[in-house]
């Protein structure tokens, strides 16, 4: 079995579910090829310390897939994150998690930046500007396209610049959306000049 701490850790997006009984559902914290942590929501039954425990795990991403892991609980703490150490997991696991390690070192490396404009002028405008500055930039129309990106994407921006909207509802949703999913992504508002 690995201990957890011997390996590298990534911060990743993802969701849990857990396989037991009703099973439970949360959102993965972190996760190393020895094992991961992650926000349970309440489930049917508490879990304790030793715990065996089998999961599906769903990381969000360009290699987006369910994979089974099985393992002990390690900890659970007052907030419900449960720290798992993993025993069993499929091949191509630990090849999985480095990747995921090495897009996350490179968004540490490089800041990147997503636009979110739907003005076509203003939002090459800023992406041209924010490149001169050494940062990588993507740059997208709708919410739906920033959605998809960082769901579907190994980049991890550190910042999201969002154009504000007609009807105020579509970019304020979007901001909103943001807040709850990705609370560590930091949020500018591009406010266009009347004109």
């Amino acid at each position: 079995m690995f201990e957890r701490r011997r390996h590298a850790r990534v911060e990743l997006a993802g969701t849990v579910v857990e396989r037991r009984g009703a099973g439970g559902h949360g959102r993965m914290l972190d996760l190393s090829c020895g094992g991961l942590r992650y926000q349970a929501d309440a489930g049917p039954r508490p879990l304790r310390r030793g715990d065996p425990i089998t999961l599906d795990l769903r990381l969000d991403g360009a290699r987006a897939r369910w994979v089974r892991v099985r393992g002990r609980v390690r900890r659970v703490d007052d907030t419900g994150a449960v720290a798992v150490s993993l025993g069993e997991v499929p091949a191509g696991f630990d090849d999985l998690v480095q990747i995921e390690l090495l897009a996350s070192l490179e968004c540490q490396a490089v800041e990147h930046v997503l636009v979110v404009d739907p003005d076509p002028v203003t939002r090459a405008r800023l992406a041209g500007r924010l490149r001169a500055t050494g940062r990588h930039v993507t740059d997208v129309a709708t919410p739906l396209d920033a959605i998809f990106h960082l769901d579907e994407s190994g980049v991890h921006p550190r910042w999201v610049a969002i154009a504000d909207t007609r009807p105020d509802v579509i970019a304020s949703g979007l901001r909103a959306y943001l807040r709850g999913e990705y609370p560590a992504l930091r949020q500018l508002r591009l406010v266009h000049a009347a004109g």
